[in-house]
């Protein structure tokens, strides 16, 4: 064997391992949005608008810019805006007035995720109106 033959295989082992790591990180299941999600503080935002940024993945996954009021707990609420990647039959599940879940970076406050996991409350199905009661006779 010469002397090159033993760093070769290991660059040749390197180099997909690290392209691995690599699509993972971009693909989000191991960078930010998924540290928040799993660590980030739970709370609540309010869908001021919501728009396609134009940049579409694979056909049907619209990237949109959100402006959302959060709420979480001992922090006075405040605005936010935010890119998502959705489903173009998403973008109807998060209007303006929508109440949504969140996750809230706890050190970068203006780093906020959706958490998909929890439905959106839509602003109509939000309100209730008790029947109209009749008076005694």
């Amino acid at each position: 064997m010469s002397s090159l033959t033993i760093p070769i295989i290991l660059i040749s082992l390197l180099i997909p391992v690290v392209a691995f790591v690599v699509i993972l990180r971009s693909a989000g299941s191991m960078g930010p949005r998924s540290k928040i999600l799993r660590s980030g503080l739970p709370g609540e935002a309010t869908v001021l608008a919501i728009a396609p940024t134009g940049t579409i993945v694979n056909g049907v996954n619209y990237m949109c810019r959100l402006q959302l009021r959060v709420s979480v707990a001992n922090r006075q609420p405040y605005d936010v805006e935010i890119k998502e990647l959705l489903p173009i039959t998403a973008m109807a599940v998060y209007p303006a007035g929508a109440r949504v879940a969140v996750k809230v970076d706890p050190t970068k406050p203006e780093r906020v995720v959706l958490d998909r996991a929890v439905a959106p409350v839509h602003p109509a199905a939000g309100a209730y109106a008790a029947p109209p009661t009749r008076p005694a006779l």
